[in-house]
């Protein structure tokens, strides 16, 4: 029979810290950023596409901070639309395809 492993908040927490960690979320956010830039490119636009890092505040269910890496679009109107444009919804094709 095989030993049951436990994994405790503790080292969870601690694995979230690791550098490797951030540079793996880091990697990911950047290859769905270029992604994203190419997306809408093909579609004749050119918003301002960064990637913001941060570590969450950590109140929640584990209550310890997480880091993050998100792609963020300085033009909401070219990723969602308006009246006159449908959405380009980049930031969705290129997390689908590159994450």
């Amino acid at each position: 029979m095989a030993a049951s492993i436990r994994i405790s908040a503790d080292f969870i927490r601690e694995a979230a810290q690791q550098p490797g960690v951030k540079a793996q979320l880091r990697k990911v956010a950047k290859r769905i950023a270029v992604g994203a830039e190419r997306e809408y490119a093909k579609q004749g636009l050119k918003p301002n596409v960064t990637v913001e890092e941060g570590e969450r505040p950590g109140g929640g269910a584990g209550g310890f901070k997480r880091p993050y890496a998100n792609v963020v679009v300085d033009d909401p109107k070219a990723e969602y639309g308006d009246a006159r444009r449908p959405p380009a919804r980049a930031l969705l094709k290129a997390g689908e395809r590159y994450s």
